[in-house]
């Protein structure tokens, strides 16, 4: 599946920049109950990028993990980029639902990264924390997620 990829690709192009990401499909260990291994990771996050698809806003669980989020109050990074739906078409997702209310964050070619890492230092709920922890290094443009 190519979310399951681009999650993958997303969560290792932040590790430089000191973000830890969670992707069930890498993280959940065998014989691991996944569902509770999913609810501590919601329970422990700081901040959620949701990769807008068609799969993502038809998917029952990602709805949930949304709710999750936004019931903790956790910030929502909702990322929006061009993409085949299933028929080959191109298209772009909105957030929706209560996601609806936030601006998407564009992915474009060699700077999303850098887009993920500006919305981080600038939220209001991990911001300052982020920004005292971790110093921006200088984000290479050519290693980008390719969507």
């Amino acid at each position: 599946m190519k979310q399951k990829v681009d999650a993958h690709r997303l969560k290792e192009l932040l590790k430089p920049y000191k973000i830890s990401g969670w992707v069930a499909h890498d993280d959940i260990e065998p014989t691991k109950h996944w569902q509770k291994e999913i609810e501590k990771a919601l329970n422990s996050m700081d901040i959620m990028i949701a990769i807008l698809t068609d799969d993502f806003h038809n998917s029952v669980w990602c709805q949930q993990e949304i709710g999750s989020a936004l019931g903790r109050q956790v910030e929502i990074i909702p990322l929006k980029f061009k993409h085949r739906n299933a028929s080959g078409k191109i298209v772009e997702c909105d957030p929706k639902g209560f996601l609806s209310a936030k601006q998407a964050c564009i992915a474009q070619e060699g700077k999303t990264i850098q887009k993920i890492i500006d919305t981080i230092r600038e939220s209001k709920t991990v911001g300052d924390l982020y920004n005292e922890i971790n110093p921006l290094p200088k984000i290479d443009d050519t290693d980008d997620i390719p969507f």
